[in-house]
């Protein structure tokens, strides 16, 4: 079941959880061969509209943004753009590119793009590429939960404990106190 994850935290179920590519081409049509590529356990998303790229991808509803560098269509500077808006993004940028545009998907690579590979892709790499950038926005997306998670419940304004007395007692000050205390 390569390309699919399993989310067991939900119910006694585990639910099948698709992953989710957004992929940047100036041309869109340049890779109907992406989506049967990787097969059933993803969703995969081309666009060409760069503006589109940044809001669709501030919503958080791709795991990872595949930016296709061609030197056959575009400029570079079309693609830099895209990454730019995305550079404090929790999903990781992977750039696919040409033996023409290498040397700008190296610097792209020391500007923080998580990985990258060559024109056409070899299938196995793709979807080895794609699906650790994928665990990695899960990873990175718990632990933003985790994180609140223990931001609200483990103190308050100071005071330490997170036993079933002492989150009683912070969800009391909380409603006492309004917004004033840090809970």
């Amino acid at each position: 079941m390569e390309g699919i994850a399993i989310d067991q935290s939900r119910s006694e179920y585990p639910v099948l959880l698709m992953k989710r590519v957004l992929c940047y081409s100036v041309d869109g049509n340049n890779l109907p061969w992406l989506k049967p590529a990787l097969g059933p356990g993803y969703q995969v998303e081309v666009e060409s509209n760069k503006d589109k790229v940044a809001e669709l991808a501030a919503r958080g509803e791709f795991d990872v943004l595949l930016i296709d560098f061609d030197s056959n269509y575009g400029s570079v500077s079309d693609g830099l753009e895209v990454f730019n808006s995305l550079q404090n993004s929790l999903v990781p940028v992977v750039v696919m590119t040409d033996d023409g545009r290498r040397a700008d998907t190296l610097d792209l690579i020391r500007r923080g793009a998580y990985d990258y590979f060559r024109k056409p892709p070899a299938l196995a790499e793709l979807r080895v590429v794609l699906g650790r950038a994928c665990e990695r926005t899960a990873l990175r997306r718990e632990l933003e939960k985790t994180r609140r998670t223990l931001e609200e419940v483990a103190s308050c304004d100071g005071l330490i404990g997170t036993g079933a007395p002492a989150r009683a007692m912070y969800s009391l000050i909380r409603r006492v106190a309004g917004s004033t205390p840090r809970c």
